[in-house]
């Protein structure tokens, strides 16, 4: 069964429009003029014994970290209100480098900066393939190999993405959403395939904004299929109207979904009295 998002039949206001235009040229100028390359952080050998633990050979846990985002949280504190930590699990030999990685969630994190969702920080754990296999090859997306290695694998912090060699029946990419996902550890995941690195693969999409890594995040944290084929978006369902483009009401369905936190500003307390973050306001 396909699923799709019904059109709206709700005209945007002047707030929307606007809301519209100043998200897409920050995310567009912030892009361009800062193609940062990402950092590891921190090395966690201390959770490569869950890894060992299920039978996979030779883990490496460290923490990403996007620059993009962080030097913005640093110019701007006040414009993120909420944050994602996805995880990241990088099987070797698939193709895909810890650079390529780094560089796919620095782009997805500019993108949902627009709806102030701070994806600042990452654990990626690198692992060879599981099974004895070579190399990961899923045979049957939704039906196969994605199942048996997500229900294998360690319980980590949700969304996962994994990154893998590529399927047996052209996938490039897909998603395991809740409405299309029954509960369990195969749900709120994205598989992305080396595809995707391949400079061929590109030239097919109309739009060069567009990140797959950002449009299968979308599916999850929004819990929705593609908007109609005639709408350029995040969710667009083809290659000419997919692109970087999230509408306010697509921000506001991100923000309330459930893995995505809440940033709480601190509180000073001093002495008797609580101060509240100072404010530009007056």
């Amino acid at each position: 069964m396909t699923y799709f998002s019904k059109p709206s039949d709700v005209k945007f206001t002047r707030t929307k429009a606007i809301f519209r235009l100043a998200t897409f040229v920050f995310a567009a100028l912030f892009w361009f003029q800062v193609q940062a390359e990402p950092r590891v952080t921190t090395s966690h050998p201390e959770d490569s014994l869950s890894w060992i633990q299920r039978g996979f050979k030779n883990p490496d846990v460290k923490t990403f970290r996007s620059t993009s985002i962080s030097d913005l949280a640093a110019q701007r504190p006040d414009h993120f209100t909420h944050e994602l930590t996805p995880t990241l699990v990088l099987f070797r030999h698939s193709g895909w480098s810890e650079l390529h990685v780094g560089r796919a969630m620095e782009r997805v994190g500019v993108i949902y900066a627009q709806c102030g969702i701070k994806i600042e920080f990452s654990k990626i754990h690198i692992v060879d393939p599981p099974f004895g296999l070579k190399s990961v090859v899923i045979d049957k997306p939704y039906a196969g190999l994605d199942v048996k290695i997500a229900e294998a694998i360690p319980t980590l912090p949700k969304p996962i993405f994994f990154f893998v060699e590529k399927s047996m029946n052209g996938y490039t990419a897909w998603a395991t959403p809740r409405f299309h996902t029954p509960p369990g550890p195969f749900q709120d995941g994205a598989w992305m395939t080396a595809s995707i690195l391949r400079p061929a693969y590109w030239p097919s999409f109309k739009d060069k904004s567009y990140s797959v890594e950002a449009h299968e995040l979308a599916h999850v944290l929004g819990n929705r299929n593609h908007v109609p084929d005639d709408v350029r978006n995040i969710l667009g369902g083809t290659m000419g109207t997919g692109n970087d483009q999230i509408t306010s009401e697509q921000c506001e369905a991100f923000r309330n979904f459930d893995l995505v936190k809440e940033i709480v500003p601190e509180i000073t307390v001093v002495g008797s009295r609580t101060l509240a973050p100072l404010s530009d306001s007056h």
